[in-house]
């Protein structure tokens, strides 16, 4: 299982934002975030509770204690999205990281 600081760097890349971004939508500094990534730093749990939201995930995924980045919010489904607004090479980004979450499903 992966170490918080590992699932946040994923997380983040892959919504496709900077930390400075990231740290602006959690309402934190972009040094903060940066040692977070870098695991130089653990977030406290009012701020973990705002990461786990943020990315719809919940906080045992964040931690590293499961493999399985479980939805905090189970009822919601997320059945289209628009694609028209990105590249080729953007839309080969897309299919690459949803195989990459195929392969790490897989690995169990």
């Amino acid at each position: 299982m992966a170490e918080f600081a590992n699932v946040l760097r994923l997380l983040r890349n892959g919504r496709g934002i900077s930390q400075q971004e990231l740290a602006r939508l959690l309402g934190i500094s972009k040094s903060a975030v940066n040692m977070y990534e870098r695991g130089e730093r653990q977030p406290n749990f009012e701020t973990l509770e705002l990461i786990a939201d943020f990315f719809h995930v919940d906080i045992d995924y964040l931690l590293g204690r499961t493999d399985t980045a479980r939805s905090a919010y189970p009822d919601t489904v997320a059945a289209h999205f628009d694609t028209d607004d990105l590249t080729d090479d953007e839309k080969k980004d897309v299919e690459n990281y949803i195989e990459f979450i195929r392969a790490k499903r897989n690995r169990k």
